[in-house]
């Protein structure tokens, strides 16, 4: 029995170490700077998995690394900027305890139809928006996404760097004006798009994911671990059985 309990010790470590970490939004990607600005394509790396953008209407005006760095319309807020780097998801209220948690983003104009990529698959992925529509225009943008979603929290209420905004949802379709805020898309996704048919004065988002989906040798190495648990489990029982 003292050589069983060991065993079945370090068993459940290995499965322990093997089981899919619980969520913890805070996975932002960390963009690259591509080498055309405005382009259609821009990548980045969330975690260890790649992302990567591509549009097929319209083109993305600008890039902001993780460090602050910037070409094509974000190149102003760059880190060659009298203040660098310049963080548009501060202040942080209109998106919570999940808000981005590096100054990276894709900035839009619009009309646009964008697809988001993930090398491998994500759960509950989430879109972080700044300054989407306009309350002065007065110019809404709606943006219709392929899947639905759930707005997590919004600048109603609490500024952003911009101020405040309003926002509103019919089925997959979000309408902004100067909206900043949080969405949430349920379930495991290797890619989501969306698209616009409105012209933007100025519109900025990033992506992020509450955990990825582990590799198929992990679920390998748990389920060999959780079986030799059970099988030292019944040999400890019949060992217990057994008349000493």
């Amino acid at each position: 029995m003292k050589k069983t309990f060991p065993l079945i010790s370090v068993l459940a470590a290995c499965v322990a170490s093997a089981t899919p970490a619980v969520a913890h939004a805070q996975s932002w990607t960390s963009w690259t700077l591509p080498g055309a600005c405005p382009g259609t394509t821009v990548i980045g790396t969330l975690g260890t998995t790649a992302v990567a953008i591509t549009t097929s209407t319209g083109t993305i005006a600008g890039v902001m690394s993780a460090s602050g760095a910037a070409c094509g319309g974000l190149a102003p807020f760059s880190t060659s900027a009298p203040n660098p780097p310049y963080n548009f998801w501060s202040p942080s209220a209109p998106y919570g305890a999940m808000a981005p948690s590096n100054p990276g983003m894709v900035q839009f104009v619009g009309p646009i139809r964008t697809t988001i990529t993930f090398a491998s698959a994500v759960v509950n992925p989430l879109i972080a928006f700044n300054s989407l529509g306009n309350l002065t225009g007065p110019e809404a943008v709606t943006l219709t996404f392929s899947d639905p979603f759930s707005v997590l929290s919004d600048n109603t209420t609490s500024a952003g760097y911009w101020g405040t905004g309003t926002n509103s949802v019919v089925g997959n379709s979000l309408t902004g004006n100067e909206f900043s805020g949080l969405l949430r898309f349920n379930g495991t996704f290797t890619s989501l798009t969306f698209e616009t048919t409105n012209v933007e004065n100025w519109s900025g988002f990033t992506v992020g994911a509450e955990s990825t989906v582990p590799e198929p040798s992990t679920y390998a190495l748990m389920v060999t671990g959780l079986a030799a648990i059970g099988v030292a489990a019944r040999r400890r029982k019949r060992h217990a059985q057994t008349p000493q």
